[in-house]
Parts: structure tokens; C-alpha cells; sequence
């Protein structure tokens, strides 16, 4: 692989009899020159799964996606023990990578999705790179209420962060994961991290978390940056990418967005961000 992230290719047999048949070989991902390890499903076509309200079968989860890396890559670019005693999120985690980036600087994951064989696969790679006892799993159904999903909790306000990569592909999808993020983020200080490929549901779901919010959330603030994405061996090439940090200003905050900005070379190009306050009377 080129610049930014690069990955090592050895043989699966050699290292570990345990990881699953559905895998070839493990690579060596460096991310924000950060050594993550990452199980790869040589033909992720092999693997789908029956889609709630559709009648084809998907194999999304099975691939390393860019938005995952951009995301993996900004965690990581947090520094070391920058979220330890942070609970973490994950959203449509697929490989795991993310949960990993997030468990590798310090959070306790819960790492989800609608795949349990996603979940399998999130497990090994969190086993390979020594943050097991870090990452939890939980099966994540969209279509239904955030506060029946047992990998939520029934109490509101678990996760100091959120993330989401690439998950706004339908717009029906949009008012799903609102209802999700509003109920999993701590109300004081809870942040969300969503990498978006410009899809062009951005604006929306951030105007639907806006207005889904209400006053529960006070003071809240977003900021949006604009990446030029480079070389990313992943199964979706990145011409461009956003990324939106929405959340409470605080330290968590101020990391994020900072890390965001100085992520290394999978990034380049930030124009400059534009923000605005949530629930502030929608001043831009």
C-alpha cells in the first residue's frame, strides 16, 4: 500500500490456528504511525447478510472501508491514553478497526453491529492487538428503539463518544441513528465523531440531530472539516471526505477536533472548518 496507510500481509496459518475460516491473512495496518493488525476476508462476497427491509443479502461489513480508516486514523492521532476511563460507541463497527483505534488510546467499546459475524471477526482483532479486555460487542438493529438494544443500555447517556463511519448511505436511515446517537451520548459532555464520503446526507442528519435534540442538549457545537483524502487501500477510494465533530465544548472535544486536524498523511488539504452553536437559536 502507498502513503498515509500501508499494510504488511503474513500468513494467518503461521500466527493463529484459532482465527476464523472466513479470513486469509492478517495485515499490518500503520495508522497515524500506530501499528494496528487487522484479520482481512480475502472474498468478502461469500459472507452476506439477510438486510432488515431489503430484499438482497449484504456483504458490507466485510470490508475495510475508508471512512473507517479516516476515523481509526484520528483516534489514533489522539495519543496514547488520550480516552482512557472514556466509554466508546462504535456504530456498524464491520472489521472492527475503529473499536480497535479507540481501545489502542484508552476507551472501554462497545462495538456494534447488525452482522454477528462482524461481531466474530471485531473480536479476533481485538484480540490480535492486545485491547480485548477493552472491547465489548453488542448486535445493533437500526429499526428498532435505541432503548430495547441491550448493547445501548436502558439508561440514556452511557457513552462519552460515538463514532460513525460511513453510515449515512439512505437518507431513510437518517432519523434510526439520530434516535441512537441521542440516546447513547452523555448529555454533559458526550461527543460525536461521524466520516462521511460525501454522500450528501451530512447536512440533514446533522439539521435532524439538531432538531431531535431539543433543549436536553443546551450547548452544543459543531464543526465540520473538509479533508482531501490520499491513497487508501481500502474497498472504497476516498476522493474526499467530512468529517463532523459535534458535541459539548470540553476537553474531549478540544482533542478530537485537534487530532482531527493534525492526523497525519491519510489526510491533507483542511480547508478551514465552519461551526455552529446547537440549540443557540441556529446562528451559523
Amino acid at each position: 500500500y502507498q502513503r498515509g496507510v500501508h499494510g504488511e500481509r503474513h500468513d494467518m496459518q503461521e500466527e493463529d490456528n484459532s482465527l476464523p475460516d472466513l479470513a486469509e491473512d492478517v495485515l499490518n495496518f500503520t495508522v497515524s504511525g500506530q501499528v494496528v493488525r487487522m484479520i482481512r476476508i480475502a472474498h468478502p462476497e461469500r459472507f452476506p447478510i439477510d438486510c432488515p427491509h431489503k430484499k438482497n443479502k449484504c456483504d458490507l461489513w466485510a470490508y475495510v472501508w475508508g471512512c473507517a480508516l479516516v476515523t481509526s486514523e484520528i483516534l489514533l492521532a489522539c495519543g496514547p491514553r488520550a480516552l482512557t476511563g472514556r466509554s466508546c460507541l462504535d456504530i456498524g463497527a464491520g472489521t472492527g478497526i475503529t473499536s480497535v483505534a479507540a481501545a489502542v488510546v484508552g476507551a472501554s467499546v462497545m462495538s456494534t453491529d447488525f452482522s454477528s459475524d462482524a461481531l466474530q471477526l471485531a473480536v479476533r482483532n481485538a484480540e490480535i492487538n492486545g485491547v480485548r479486555e477493552r472491547v465489548n460487542i453488542g448486535l445493533m438493529n437500526w429499526n428498532l428503539e435505541p432503548a430495547g438494544q441491550a448493547c445501548l443500555g436502558a439508561t440514556p447517556g452511557r457513552f462519552d463518544l460515538v463514532v460513525s463511519s460511513d453510515n449515512i448511505f439512505q437518507r431513510s436511515a437518517i432519523p434510526r441513528i439520530v434516535q441512537i446517537v441521542l440516546h447513547a451520548l452523555n448529555t454533559e459532555n458526550g461527543v460525536l465523531v461521524l466520516v462521511d464520503p460525501e454522500r450528501g446526507y451530512l447536512e440533514d442528519f446533522c439539521d435532524r440531530l439538531e432538531q431531535d435534540s431539543g433543549s436536553s442538549r443546551g450547548h452544543w457545537e459543531r464543526s465540520v472539516h473538509k479533508f482531501k483524502a490520499v491513497r487508501t487501500p481500502a474497498a472504497c477510494a476516498l476522493a474526499s471526505v467530512n468529517v463532523a465533530i459535534i458535541g459539548a465544548p470540553g476537553p474531549l472535544r478540544d482533542t478530537l477536533v485537534a487530532a482531527s486536524l493534525r492526523s497525519g498523511p491519510l489526510l491533507e488539504g483542511a480547508s478551514p472548518p465552519f461551526a455552529f452553536r446547537v440549540n443557540s437559536g441556529g446562528s451559523r
